[in-house]
């Protein structure tokens, strides 16, 4: 593997200070594999749920926390983020398999992490939107045949 990090591979996001995430991060990589076979056709609250899993999984996997880790600078804050975005995931997961997602506090909660949101995942949305010029419920293929569909 050949990456701009020091010593021209992955050290600086897998190392001592910070291996400790993968295993949770190719385990919701797979749920999140499972949710979305699954739920084929998922109901408004099933897409919502969804949505904020992948959302969630993906600030999980962001490069800057275990970057973080590796550097020494703000780990707490690092390790906090990472935990708490593992840990929304695996609760948006379990009311998903369990049923339980229509329970008034389950939807409560999912709306209420939507509402806060992520910022950075939020903007970058908007740019990429505006940037490529895509409109709302537009399907684009993206690389590997993938689909990013416009929200």
């Amino acid at each position: 593997m050949c990456t701009w990090g020091a010593s021209g591979y992955a050290e600086v996001w897998l190392n001592a200070s910070n291996d400790w995430i993968y295993p949770h991060l190719d385990m919701a990589a797979e749920r999140m594999v499972e949710l979305a076979r699954r739920y084929e056709h998922p109901n408004e609250l099933e897409w919502r749920a969804l949505n904020q899993a992948a959302r969630e999984l993906m600030l999980a996997q962001s490069s800057d926390w275990t970057f973080i880790m590796k550097t020494g600078t703000t780990v707490p804050y690092a390790t906090k983020r990472i935990n708490q975005h593992i840990l929304q995931f695996n609760k948006i997961y379990d009311d998903l398999r369990g049923n339980k997602l229509q329970a008034t506090a389950n939807e409560a909660w999912l709306t209420d992490v939507e509402s806060r949101g992520d910022v950075a995942i939020r903007e970058a949305e908007g740019e990429l939107t505006e940037h490529v010029g895509l409109t709302r419920g537009e399907v684009v293929r993206i690389g590997g045949g993938d689909e990013l569909t416009c929200r």
